[in-house]
């Protein structure tokens, strides 16, 4: 089961209009998929299943962006974390939970960026 299969089943994500209704995804499919494979044999709810595999897939971003930003000499709490393309901003909120990290913010028109600009810089907010 993938990160997108949680999030339909915990109804995140329309199965119906995935990609701007290019893509139909298979909701049954993943709900089976989350109670095959975890739910069953660790005797769990299929939703709390879901929320579990969304736990870890958060905490292991968190725990990346933090080890990035350090190792760059950054402190993450002096940043606000911007999430952007596909289901970036699906998660973003949760990662900030708990790791003293500052808000976030989504950008509209998520994963459009003209050619050629490349990553944002980094540079601290500004108090």
């Amino acid at each position: 089961p993938t990160i997108t299969d949680a999030n339909v089943v915990l109804g995140r994500l329309d199965p119906d209009n995935f990609l701007g209704g290019t893509m139909q995804l298979d909701a049954q499919g993943a709900r089976a998929g989350i109670e095959r494979v975890i739910a069953k044999p660790l005797a769990m709810d299929v939703m709390a299943a879901a929320k579990a595999i969304l736990d870890i897939a958060v905490s292991k971003m968190a725990l990346a962006v933090r080890e990035v930003s350090v190792e760059k000499g950054y402190d993450p709490r002096d940043f606000a974390l911007v999430a952007e393309g596909g289901a970036g901003p699906l998660s973003p909120a949760d990662p900030t939970a708990g790791h003293r990290t500052p808000p976030f913010h989504a950008l509209t028109g998520s994963g459009r960026r003209a050619p050629g600009s490349g990553p944002p810089s980094a540079r601290p907010r500004e108090s």
